[in-house]
C-alpha cells in the first residue's frame, strides 16, 4: 500500500484488500515437485531423484540410453501463460493470500501430474517392460504398464506443493 499512498490515491476497502494481499504474496514461494523425504515403491529411493532421472534421462555405463529423457516438469514453463492467467483470476477472485497461493499450488500439481498421464513420452523399451536389466542387476520385475512414468503411479499420485513464506 505504500505505493498508493506514495502518489497520493485513496483506495476502496476492496482495493485496500488487495494490496494486503499482494504485500503478503510479496514473500512466498510455491515449490512444485517431489521432496527429498519422499520415497519411492522400494521405499528406499527417494522419489526426487526418481523423478530428477525420469526428467532428464540416464546412461549406462557404455554411454546408451538407459532411461530416455521425459522432461515432464517442464509443462510448468511449457505452460506460463495459462498459469500466470490462473494466477491474475485466483488473485482476483480468492480473499486471502493463502487461499491464493493454495489455488496456485494445486494448479501447478495439476498441470505436472496431467501431463505425466497424458503427453506423449519416449515409450519404454522392451526390455524395460520385460524387467530385463531391472530383473537382472535389482531383483524387480518388469513393469505392470507399458505407458512412461505410470508404473506405479507414484510419481503422478506423490506430486506436491510446498508454500514457503519469507523473505527471497
Amino acid at each position: 500500500m505504500a505505493i498508493a499512498n506514495d502518489i497520493g490515491l485513496d483506495l476502496t476497502p476492496e482495493g485496500r484488500a488487495a494490496m494486503e494481499r499482494l504485500n503478503e504474496l510479496s514473500s512466498v514461494t510455491i515449490e512444485v515437485g517431489y521432496q527429498a523425504d519422499q520415497k519411492a515403491a522400494d521405499d528406499e529411493t527417494s522419489l526426487a531423484e526418481v523423478a530428477y532421472w525420469n526428467h532428464y534421462g540416464t546412461l549406462h555405463k557404455d554411454g546408451s540410453v538407459m532411461i530416455p529423457a521425459r522432461p515432464f516438469m517442464d509443462t510448468i514453463k511449457k505452460h506460463s501463460e495459462e498459469l500466470a492467467e490462473f494466477s491474475q483470476q485466483t488473485l482476483s477472485s480468492l480473499e486471502t493470500a493463502d487461499s491464493v497461493v493454495n489455488a496456485i499450488g494445486s494448479q501447478a500439481k495439476s498441470m505436472i501430474q496431467d501431463a505425466i498421464k497424458d503427453e506423449e513420452w519416449a515409450p519404454n523399451a522392451p526390455i524395460t517392460i520385460e524387467g530385463g536389466w531391472m530383473m537382472n542387476e535389482y531383483g524387480k520385475k518388469g513393469k505392470s504398464s507399458t505407458k512412461p512414468l505410470i508404473d506405479t503411479g507414484a510419481l503422478r499420485q506423490n506430486c506436491q506443493y510446498v508454500i514457503k513464506k519469507g523473505k527471497k
